[in-house]
Order: C-alpha cells, then sequence, then structure tokens
C-alpha cells in the first residue's frame, strides 16, 4: 500500500461526498491507496455517504480530540506514507500532476513532513482571503496545516504522532516536536488543493479563531511556547492600559495605549507577511487586530466552557 488517506470527521455530510470523489478523481492510477474515515460519533449521514465510496470506517466516537482521530486513523493505516485531510479538502488537477513527485521525495527522504497550504475557495471576503492565500507559496513553513499534510509512517511514529491531548493546532505541536527529533518541514506548493470550510464572512473568521485559539490556554508552557498566545497578552494589556487612562482622564496614556495596540497589530502584521509583500502587510494590519481579539475571547470559551468539544470541520 503507497498511501492511506486519514479523514477525521463529524457531520460532514454536506463535504464529505465532494471530498472523497476529489481524491478518488485526482489520485493517480499508479498509486496503490486506501480511504479511511475516522468518525467522531457523527448523528447525520456521513458515514453512510462514505460508504458509498469504499470507504473504511472507523469508530472514533470516544476520542476526545481530533488529533486523536487523526492517529486512530494512522495505527490502522497499511500505507506506507500518510495523506491527513479534513473533509472539507478538495484536491485538484495540479495537484495529481505532482503528489507522485512527492510521495517520491517522502520515501527517499523519509524524514521530512510535508504538504502545502490550501486555497481559499470562492466567494469568501476579500480581506480573508488575503489573510489566509500568501501561505499558499510558501515553501519553508514551520508548519504544515493538518488538514493536507503527508509524511513516512515511520516517521509518524517515531516522533509519537499528534498530542491526544491537543483540541486544535495539533500541527504546530507535531511540527514543533518533530524538528527535536531532526525531522524537517517542507511544502510543496504544486499541491495545490482548496480548503472549502475557509472562513467566508469576518464573523465566520472570528469564530473560527476563538475555537483554534484555545489549545494555547491549556498550561503555562502552552501559553509560552505560542507566539499568538504571548501577543495575545500583550495586546489584552494594552487595552487595559487604555481603560484605566478613559478612566483617569489621562490624555497622554490614552495615546499611548491606542499607539501601543496600533504597535502590535503593524509589529504583527510586517512579521508575518512582509516576505510575500508590502501590500500583504499593509493590508492585513486591520485583521491582526481581529485576529487578536477574536484569540482573546479564546481565553474565556477555554475556561468558561472547558470541555472538549467535537466540531465539524466544514
Amino acid at each position: 500500500m503507497d498511501v492511506s488517506v486519514i479523514i477525521p470527521a463529524y457531520n460532514e455530510e454536506l463535504l464529505i461526498a465532494s471530498t472523497i470523489q476529489t481524491i478518488k478523481k485526482w489520485m493517480p492510477a499508479s498509486i496503490f491507496y486506501e480511504i479511511i474515515l475516522v468518525d467522531h460519533g457523527s448523528t447525520d449521514k456521513t458515514v453512510a455517504i462514505a460508504l458509498r465510496y469504499g470507504t473504511i470506517i472507523i469508530d472514533g466516537r470516544e476520542a476526545k480530540t481530533i488529533a486523536a482521530l487523526r492517529n486512530i486513523g494512522a495505527s490502522r493505516a497499511n500505507g506506507e506514507i500518510l495523506l491527513f485531510i479534513d473533509a472539507d479538502i478538495s484536491l485538484s488537477e495540479r495537484w495529481s500532476l505532482n503528489i507522485a513527485h512527492v510521495l517520491d521525495f517522502i520515501k527517499r527522504n523519509p524524514k521530512y513532513i510535508c504538504g502545502a497550504h490550501p486555497v481559499s475557495p470562492e466567494g469568501i471576503n476579500v480581506l480573508i482571503r488575503n489573510w489566509f492565500d500568501p501561505k499558499v507559496k510558501e515553501v519553508q513553513p514551520s508548519y504544515i496545516v493538518a488538514n493536507h499534510i503527508l509524511l513516512a509512517k515511520k516517521t509518524f511514529e517515531y516522533i509519537g504522532g499528534f498530542s491526544n491531548s491537543q483540541e486544535t493546532a495539533e500541527e504546530v505541536e507535531l511540527c514543533r516536536r518533530a524538528r527535536g527529533y531532526g525531522v524537517e518541514v517542507r511544502a510543496f506548493p504544486d499541491l495545490l488543493v482548496t480548503h472549502m470550510g475557509t472562513p467566508r464572512t469576518l464573523k465566520e473568521f472570528l469564530s473560527s479563531e476563538v475555537w483554534h485559539g484555545r489549545s494555547d490556554w491549556t498550561s503555562l508552557s502552552s501559553i509560552l511556547s505560542s507566539k499568538a498566545a504571548v501577543s495575545t497578552l500583550v495586546f489584552i494589556a494594552f487595552h487595559a492600559l487604555l481603560m484605566v487612562a478613559f478612566l483617569l482622564d489621562s490624555r497622554v496614556f490614552v495615546f499611548l495605549g491606542a499607539a501601543a495596540i496600533i504597535a502590535i497589530c503593524v509589529a504583527s502584521s510586517f512579521f508575518r507577511f512582509l516576505k510575500h509583500g508590502i501590500y500583504f502587510s499593509i493590508i492585513n494590519i486591520p485583521m491582526f487586530y481581529l485576529y487578536f481579539f477574536a484569540r482573546s475571547f479564546s481565553i474565556l470559551d477555554f475556561y468558561v466552557n472547558g470541555d472538549i468539544k467535537k466540531r465539524s470541520r466544514g
């Protein structure tokens, strides 16, 4: 078996058929593969639809996290190489033309985590597109997104797989830990896929970032190891300063507080996007404000709601 395609899923009846169809359409005939869907206890037609396409179904309802679902799928996989995707990913002809080359690269260089950042679908907010799509061209990112990640099964087992306790950002933690084992990260932009579940509106973007930020607050070490978490705490501190300045009617500190908030958004945007061009560095300054705003609420969401929740990827 060359490749095991592993899909965690929970109530994905609107997307799972098209995802599996694109796998069957664009996986080259020369590649021997299997599709494994690890179901998180779906109450809709997700499993029934997947079965129509000959998908292997694994019951993962007792798993707490999506990371755990991915690990369950990997433990049952027969493929030499694992391809993790989500139920809202659509492969493409360009992906088909380049996947054999990438698989060969992994076989020759097993100590690599590979993949590519997905492009956004049509019809989404232009600000959101400018936030996500610049990453598509990156070749040496700090991590590969978990909705489209490839690596040798023996390497996955060697580094211990995903952290079962990681509710979100499991790929960030995996790639960070993998480097400690001498495993490198490399993206192949020609592996073009579309993330159909990309937030389409600013409201959806905020909701998504509240959820994605939850894992940053599980422990002191998770906070200190996350640039986003540390920056969010600074962002909150500057807002606290601004509120105190308003209460004290101190124009100087109001100015300093507002300037500090703008500064952290500007610095973050230029740090993240300058390599993609000045346009993206400038246009994403207000997006960083929304990003930090949502991540601030992820603290409240984590400590108030606590328990890990099952979440549809669509």
